[in-house]
């Protein structure tokens, strides 16, 4: 889905360590899979577009060194009508600042999205379509080895997945010593990403301390690493985590 962008990431991480109305008998088309494009004439774009329509887009500028504080996160719910896609949602920007933003596009379905983007001004944007979504994901994929994560906090973490999919870690504290983080992850069924729950302990070394973030996780394969992106957000949304690792082989 991401290649392009998670290559980048994984540099700096090395470095660093609906329906119609029925009045229509055409039916609406669908806007589900991962796009990779462009926003405006910098700002590079992928987004994950769920079949339930919830929209989860990581973008940064072409210029960046692409390390996880590069990015940011649109996420949002959507629907088609005919061909037009409409979502609204939040625009999680690398500065930390959160705005109330929206999308429109026209959907030629499994080729390309076309349309605009508005976060306190608007912009435009194409992306096209990258058929390794239908291909479904593995949990072998990431259990074993742990992976080592840094993400747009300027935190660090390692954690492992478990065959079951269970989670087990820790990330580098507020106070000199480490977090402790459980959670799971499941393979969306048929498709080419994870759902993902992670839960911070209750310690003042926790940067969410005693609360729950969920969202979605990508693997890829970028010049046979393996390299995991992943999106979640606060139960109340208030707040995203962006986080980007690779395997720290023991």
């Amino acid at each position: 889905m991401i290649r392009t962008m998670i290559a980048g990431a994984a540099l700096a991480l090395l470095a660093a360590c609906g329906g119609g109305d029925g009045s229509d008998s055409t039916p609406d088309a669908s806007a589900a899979g991962f796009w990779n494009g462009s926003a405006g004439s910098d700002t590079l774009l992928a987004m994950l577009v769920a079949e339930n329509g919830e929209v989860w887009g990581f973008y940064t500028d072409a210029g960046s060194d692409r390390a996880p504080q590069d990015y940011g996160l649109i996420h949002g719910t959507s629907s088609v009508r005919g061909t037009t896609l409409t979502a609204k949602g939040r625009d999680y920007r690398s500065n930390g600042q959160v705005a109330e933003g929206s999308l429109t596009a026209e959907v030629a379905e499994k080729k390309r999205l076309k349309g605009k983007i508005a976060s306190g001004g608007e912009i435009g944007f194409a992306a096209d379509y990258d058929s390794s979504y239908e291909q479904p994901a593995k949990l072998d994929d990431l259990k074993g080895d742990p992976w080592l994560l840094a993400d747009n906090s300027g935190g660090s973490s390692v954690i492992s997945v478990a065959a079951d999919g269970s989670v087990t870690g820790s990330a580098a504290g507020l106070q000199g010593g480490t977090c402790a983080l459980t959670g799971s992850v499941a393979p969306q069924p048929g498709r080419h990403y994870f759902n993902i729950t992670i839960k911070f302990a209750d310690s003042p070394e926790c940067l969410l301390r005693n609360q729950a973030i969920q969202g979605v996780a990508i693997h890829e394969l970028v010049n046979g690493q393996g390299l995991l992106v992943g999106a979640l957000l606060t139960a109340d949304k208030s707040r995203a985590l962006i986080a980007v690792g690779m395997r720290r082989f023991t």
